[in-house]
């Protein structure tokens, strides 16, 4: 790895993750990359348990999103003898919640960097219950659809990373 010596670098250079050293051979110096700031909001001054908190919250997000994205194919077999319907509506409801998912990963990115994460991400659990609501309230094939393009357009947050 490359020393981290900012000496002969100006002093905007930003390093690529993985070329400091972070710890010095000859002192046994811990090297902190990236800086911490005096800012009680930089996670890197966070307790370990407001870092343990949040990493829990935003797996569990995750995890409970892509249940409710991927759940629906376990349950098929009942749904088409149930209600009727064929594995093309199926196929063409899952195609149409990832083709959500992938419009809200680029649509919703102005509106994280505008309003912030916190908004987007209670927005999109709340459209999220809709969907998993209307979802179980499924009759037919045209309900079926729609109930997918809601969960599916509901993943407008992944797409909320810096």
């Amino acid at each position: 790895m490359a020393s981290h010596n900012t000496q002969s670098f100006p002093p905007g250079y930003t390093w690529a993750p993985g070329t400091v050293v972070l710890k010095d051979r000859d002192t046994s110096k811990v090297n902190l990359f990236p800086i911490p700031t005096s800012d009680p909001d930089d996670p890197l001054n966070w307790s370990s348990f407001r870092k343990f908190l949040n990493y829990g919250i935003v797996c569990s997000f995750i995890l409970w999103t892509f249940v409710q994205l991927d759940i629906g194919y376990t349950a098929w077999g009942p749904m088409i003898d149930q209600l009727g319907l064929d594995v093309w509506i199926l196929n063409a409801g899952a195609a149409t919640n990832y083709a959500g998912l992938a419009v809200g990963c680029i649509f919703f990115m102005p509106f994280v960097h505008k309003y912030g994460r916190r908004p987007l991400y209670i927005f999109s659990c709340a459209v999220q219950l809709a969907g998993c609501v209307w979802q179980a309230k499924v009759r037919g094939d045209c309900d079926r659809c729609e109930s997918f393009d809601w969960s599916g357009g509901s993943d407008l947050r992944n797409g909320s990373s810096d």
